[in-house]
């Protein structure tokens, strides 16, 4: 990415990766949440060599509460870097850990329906989200999303195929030219 994109925090679409992995990496790191995040990303455009982390996109907060759970994360063993990228906003880099690494390589396949059962149970309690819900119903091949799609896209689809679309690379890498605007965090998870 070459030119400045604006973010205002509340109105972007969250990533598949925030849908995805952000539960997983809760677990983790034995946080139930991840307070004041904006988004989460796969990749750094700055740092490809870190191939194997997640970067998280936080909103900064002077509340004891929140600079305690910073410092917390900060100080965790898959903790990698910290950068600040406004006056009110940093970007932590976490490497994966080995409890969710497969299911990790899984995601970046786009093989989503393989992750593990225990991983989709994760996701399926961090966002209370039921059987009618996008996410559990890709991760499940649910046929009702199947036969949605085979009428949208007038054509079978083969019942080795994952039910959402393969990783927009572009849109799960952070970009420095992203530019943060302050607005209250209305979390959106991605369509699927």
């Amino acid at each position: 990415m070459n030119k400045s994109v604006k973010l205002v925090e509340g109105t972007e679409i969250k990533t598949k990766t925030y849908s995805y992995m952000l539960p997983l990496l809760c677990k983790e790191l034995g946080v139930p949440k991840m307070m004041n995040l904006i988004n989460i990303y796969i990749k750094h455009e700055d740092h490809p060599e870190l191939d194997n982390h997640l970067f998280c996109l936080f909103s900064w907060s002077a509340n004891k509460i929140y600079t305690s759970f910073e410092d917390e994360l900060i100080k965790h063993k898959l903790f990698e870097f910290h950068k600040d990228v406004s006056s009110h906003h940093f970007l932590v880099c976490f490497k994966v850990g080995e409890e969710m690494q497969d299911n990790y390589d899984s995601f970046k396949k786009s093989k989503y329906s393989q992750i593990t059962q225990s991983g989709k149970e994760q996701i399926i309690k961090f966002y209370n989200i039921g059987k009618d819900h996008a996410v559990y119903m890709v991760m499940y091949k649910d046929p009702r999303l199947k036969k949605q799609l085979e009428e949208v896209l007038g054509t079978k689809i083969s019942s080795a195929s994952e039910l959402s679309s393969i990783l927009d690379f572009d849109r799960e890498t952070y970009s420095s030219s992203y530019i943060v605007e302050s607005r209250s965090p209305l979390p959106k998870l991605s369509r699927y």
